[in-house]
């Protein structure tokens, strides 16, 4: 079988999503496939396969003539791909474990790889043979931290800040940043995790970036500031505050003159703001310079031209944003939580309907591959009742818009038959009967299942907290929908609830043990009275309420 078409990526990964050089396809990672998908047509897509788990890390070469990824799980292979031929060219297997980075050189000569905090061993790879070109320890001193990115900077300058031979790269973690230096014809290091010098400034870095002149190095963190360091001198130069979310990718890009940066931050806010840096020593916001996305931006990487940028974020979400005006438009969406169930609609293939944990329901169009959310906020009900099967009672002229207050009992009830077999029958055949202009039977047993979710007090009853509603159906328009929604409420106790408490006692006895010590048993009894008032009105000249009353006695003693 062939794989066709992915809906959704790791948005979860800083830097998963790539713009290659080429100006025309995007690459990331969903799952265990590496994707290279084209903007301008949403069928034409690439999937490079060769990992036997998730992916954790990916790169695209400076020239975009190499893209490396990385796995996690014990086997933690580095699969370097040919984007031209798309296939695989090298396998490194020397990781535990995990990877938690991969980044090629600026010449692309060089691959680094860092494993995870389990693993913490960096690699520096030969890209004309595959082989091994150096190794180290990444942290050093038997300290257990992770490394959370890696950035290359160019060639390793001397004291007179002249290029050696020597190639110059940074690692950033919690709490610590450290340079080093590598000799690629000896593979030795003439700096071997230098720290730089913060003066106190502790942080847990997420982000990190080399200036144009490589002179500099920029960080991220999880405090939500941005940190510039001097190279010659190993030391912070600048903190400013950008984001309150935590920085969860950056991109640093040429200013408007030869003094200046231009700096854009990803917020885990959902927040994308510019920043303008004078010599690299003062950060300074720009006007208008500030959009508002969805989820935590994790990733941002310009186009080769430099007009704009594609964003991707933890929810799923991908956006194509202008940087002139900073305007932006969504290109993909996709669930960002476990998909739990899948379903197409009977007799038709250009459309099906997908379940997630992330508690939404979404239909899809086959083609362009874009969703509507039909239902939000169903996540506890799908995990609950561990679904298995997912049906929709599909109709060409049957909608269900659904708002957030939309009652879950008939809901799920029409979305998820599967939860109680025994219903299945009499709801299918309801519905299949009102279609077909028979309301006098349908009516009755539309009915008849709704006073049976309701009255029934096991965990797939869903018995709506005990709110009355009231749904209707239009014949004409096909639509069903809800007409009202009313709660009683009482606060008579110490809290308000949906629970119409009736009576409560209270008994209160003292005793007295031989040291003095008073000691107090209070016992609570409340009685309190559930009623439960369904009109359901198909615009028929029939309607039919239903009422029932549960009455609960419970009896609390506390010490």
């Amino acid at each position: 079988m062939e794989l066709e078409h992915a809906i959704g990526f790791a948005g979860s990964l800083r830097d998963c999503l790539q713009f290659h050089p080429n100006g025309r396809d995007v690459v990331y990672a969903a799952g265990g496939c590496v994707v290279v998908a084209d903007l301008s047509d949403p069928h034409n897509q690439v999937f490079l396969r060769g990992h036997d788990d998730f992916i954790t890390s990916i790169a695209v070469s400076p020239s975009g003539r190499y893209i490396a990824s990385g796995q996690r799980g014990d086997n933690a292979d580095i699969i370097v791909w040919d984007f031209e031929e798309k296939r695989l060219l090298y396998r490194m297997q020397s990781h535990d474990h995990g990877i938690a980075c991969v980044s090629f050189s600026h010449d692309e000569k060089l691959l680094l790889s860092v494993g995870v905090v389990a693993d913490n061993r960096l690699f520096v790879w030969d890209m004309a043979t595959g082989l091994l070109n150096a190794q180290a320890t990444a942290v050093q001193n038997g300290a257990q931290q992770d490394t959370n990115c890696a950035a290359w900077g160019g060639f390793f300058k001397d004291i007179k800040r002249r290029d050696t031979n020597n190639y110059m790269f940074a690692t950033g973690g919690p709490n610590m940043l450290r340079l080093w230096a590598l000799d690629p014809v000896t593979g030795t290091w003439p700096v071997m995790g230098e720290p730089l010098t913060a003066h106190g400034h502790i942080r847990n870095y997420t982000c990190i970036q080399f200036s144009q002149d490589k002179n500099w190095l920029y960080a991220g963190s999880s405090s939500g500031d941005m940190t510039s360091f001097q190279i010659k001198s190993r030391s912070l130069a600048m903190c400013k505050q950008c984001t309150q979310g935590g920085v969860e990718s950056m991109l640093l890009l040429p200013g408007s003159d030869a003094n200046s940066t231009t700096v854009l931050v990803g917020g885990g806010d959902g927040s994308i703001t510019k920043l303008t840096a004078k010599e690299h020593k003062d950060l300074h916001d720009v006007m208008h310079g500030k959009t508002q996305l969805q989820g935590k931006l994790t990733s941002i990487n310009v186009a080769p031209d430099g007009s704009e940028v594609v964003v991707g974020s933890n929810l799923g979400y991908m956006w194509r944003m202008r940087l002139s005006d900073m305007k932006n438009v969504k290109i993909s969406e996709a669930h960002h939580g476990a998909i739990t169930a899948v379903t197409f609609p009977k007799e038709s293939s250009d459309r099906f309907a997908t379940c997630s944990t992330d508690g939404c329901v979404v239909m899809w169009d086959l083609s362009d591959y874009s969703g509507v959310t039909v239902l939000q906020g169903v996540a506890v009900c799908c995990s609950a009742c561990n679904v298995r099967n997912f049906r929709f009672l599909w109709s060409d002229h049957l909608s269900l818009p659904c708002p957030p207050a939309f009652p879950h009992t008939l809901l799920l009830s029409l979305l998820l038959p599967s939860i109680i077999p025994s219903r299945t029958l009499l709801l299918s055949l309801s519905v299949l009967f009102r279609l077909l202009a028979l309301p006098l039977v349908s009516l009755p047993l539309c009915c008849f299942l709704l006073y049976t979710h309701t009255k029934s007090q096991s965990p797939c009853a869903f018995t709506l907290e005990h709110r009355p509603w009231k749904l209707q159906y239009n014949q004409n328009t096909g639509v069903l929908k809800q007409m009202e929604h009313t709660a009683t409420h009482c606060n008579t106790l110490l809290r308000t609830a949906t629970h119409c408490y009736t009576l409560r006692t209270i008994n209160t006895n003292y005793s007295f043990s031989p040291t003095n010590t008073c000691s107090r048993t209070r016992t609570h009894t409340h009685k309190h009275t559930h009623t439960h008032t369904h009109n359901f009105s198909l615009v028929l000249s029939l309607s039919l309420s239903l009422t029932h009353t549960h009455t609960h006695t419970n009896t609390h003693s506390a010490v």
